[in-house]
């Protein structure tokens, strides 16, 4: 029990809607269907079991600076859905929101598995970004038609909680997805800092079920990268975010 205002005993309302969502996830499931709820893990992480599907809305431009949602923050919702969607939807002023902060935007969520969402500033208002003038994401296709594809696939690999990957680099963040039905292993890796990091991601290659000769190539970019002191050598922009295959065979 918890206490209100005047110190009288009662019960956190997040109890009764643990039970709600409960109930209608039983129904959804019954019939064959899925549970999303929006808004969710910001302050609580007992809607995560009974959910298939979740996300919240976001702004990462605030008076003109992009502030995007922390590491901890994008941790939480990751490891809590493990390899369930979270789905973000951004709530932002897209005459401001360029397409170089869009594909930092794509790129964020690509490091962690996330869904990047698209609405438009008040969330209600007569100019959404999928209104019919077109402009912003006919603006903003070569973007989509560049990370969908990869977020599709990491996502389908699943996100792993043990990396058995690291770099020599703190700064430079990493994550895992996989590994995929044919064996490769994703590495994602995110420059979560204002200055150019570089650095070498190593990896317990026997612990993912690949070789010693594993190859690595960079699916953002397409480089195929240089194996060096037992690991491959990467260098990332501020904020970004790149997808590292390793594979057992050289054409990965």
């Amino acid at each position: 029990l918890v206490f209100d205002r005047e110190g009288r005993p009662c019960q956190l309302m997040i109890f009764n809607t643990w039970s709600f969502e409960r109930d209608i996830a039983a129904q959804m499931h019954t019939r064959g269907k899925l549970l999303f709820a929006n808004a969710v893990l910001w302050q609580f992480a007992f809607p995560a079991p009974q959910l298939d599907v979740l996300g919240t809305e976001v702004n990462w431009l605030h008076q003109g600076e992009y502030l995007p949602d922390t590491d901890a923050v994008m941790n939480f919702r990751r490891a809590l859905c493990r390899q369930k969607p979270y789905c973000l939807l951004m709530n932002t002023d897209y005459a401001k929101f360029t397409p170089e902060l869009v594909e930092r935007y794509f790129q964020r969520c690509l490091f962690y598995g996330i869904w990047p969402g698209f609405f438009d500033e008040e969330a209600a208002s007569k100019d959404p970004y999928w209104g019919s003038a077109k402009k912003w994401y006919e603006r903003d296709r070569p973007l989509f038609k560049k990370y969908i594809p990869l977020l599709r696939r990491l996502t389908a690999a699943g996100w792993q909680p043990l990396t058995h990957a690291s770099c020599d680099n703190p700064k430079i963040l990493v994550e895992r997805f996989g590994p995929e039905p044919h064996g490769t292993v994703l590495l994602t890796l995110l420059n979560d800092t204002a200055d150019t990091q570089s650095g070498t991601v190593t990896a317990d290659l026997k612990s993912l079920g690949l070789k010693q000769s594993a190859s690595a190539r960079e699916l953002v970019s397409g480089n195929a990268e240089t194996p060096s002191n037992r690991g491959w050598r990467v260098s990332l922009r501020p904020q970004q975010a790149e997808v590292l295959c390793l594979s057992s065979k050289s054409d990965n």
